[in-house]
């Protein structure tokens, strides 16, 4: 087992990488391990957008989209979700969910074209009903023009 010292030393190098090279502020994430899989990792919806971005612009964006699951696809995790809608086939994301807390975290084209970047993390009860939310947003998104 990593002593303190060492972890919080990783916690720091995580979080300066992601300050340094995405622009999140510190206080914005916290990463217990490396598995997504604690519930002492911390982070911020704005955390997220702000990562995703940065991989958005590097040599290796067409890669990490092509690594996200895609809404209504069946080989993935949004394989139900988003089916019939403006989002499917369309809209590219991670799902988490750990008790107490549901996240979908991606990228949508909108209707008229533009990539927009989100995150939705919701913490509470009925995670269920935020699992809604978050389709009913990632549509909205989807159909969006200006």
């Amino acid at each position: 087992m990593a002593s303190s010292s060492a972890l919080a030393c990783s916690l720091s190098a995580s979080a300066t990488f992601f300050h340094d090279r995405a622009g999140v502020p510190f206080g914005q994430l916290f990463q217990a391990d490396g598995s997504g899989l604690s519930a002492d990792n911390r982070t911020s919806a704005y955390a997220l957008v702000l990562a995703m971005s940065y991989a958005d612009q590097q040599s290796w964006k067409q890669v990490f989209h092509e690594a996200l699951p895609v809404a209504g696809k069946p080989d993935g995790t949004l394989n139900r979700l988003f089916v019939g809608t403006a989002a499917a086939g369309n809209l590219h994301a991670k799902t988490g969910y750990i008790r107490g807390v549901r996240s979908l975290s991606g990228f949508v084209k909108t209707a008229s074209g533009e990539t927009v970047v989100f995150s939705m993390v919701y913490n509470g009860r009925n995670t269920g009903g935020a699992r809604g939310i978050q389709q009913n947003l990632g549509t909205l998104l989807a159909s969006y023009t200006r």
